[in-house]
């Protein structure tokens, strides 16, 4: 995937008001969030989201690890973010940032590459989806833990 030149620039220009003024609804101001959990893009998107954030440059570790492991994979990795920023000890205010479409998107996308990968059985009920993970998966308290968090769908 290529970054448009133009988004970088849109971020750093943009991006700081926009948050501040999110937070702001919330009481909570910039210079309280421990860590922001970001969309990466690009490297020059990450960088220009540190300006933007006014965070020490660097300090988007995460974001830089998974672009260089893994890429840009669209909606999924801000996910793989997530994922690395739990690991290694989610700070106590962090703060995420990713389109509700796409993070609900991702997370669906995300889940089910991650179950594939596993190996799991996946089975849909009317009522509950069960999902049996085998003996020596890697990722059994990742995902016992992230299924803790998903509150029950009702009707």
């Amino acid at each position: 995937m290529i970054v448009a030149k133009s988004i970088p620039s849109f971020a750093e220009e943009n991006i700081g008001p926009a948050v501040s003024r999110i937070l702001k609804r919330a009481d909570i101001r910039m210079d309280e969030v421990d860590r922001f959990i970001c969309h990466p893009g690009g490297t020059k998107v990450v960088a220009a989201l540190e300006k933007a954030l006014e965070i020490a440059p660097g300090a988007l570790d995460h974001e830089r690890d998974v672009l260089r492991d893994y890429g840009n994979m669209s909606a999924p990795t801000v996910l793989f973010v997530l994922d690395h920023a739990l690991r290694a000890g989610l700070a106590p205010r962090s703060v995420m940032m990713a389109r509700r479409s796409l993070l609900f998107r991702a997370e669906f996308d995300t889940l089910r590459s991650r179950l594939i990968k596993n190996a799991a059985r996946v089975v849909e009920g009317a009522t509950r989806i069960r999902i049996w993970l085998p003996s020596a998966c890697p990722d059994a308290a990742l995902c016992r833990h992230l299924a803790g968090r998903f509150a029950a769908a009702g009707p």
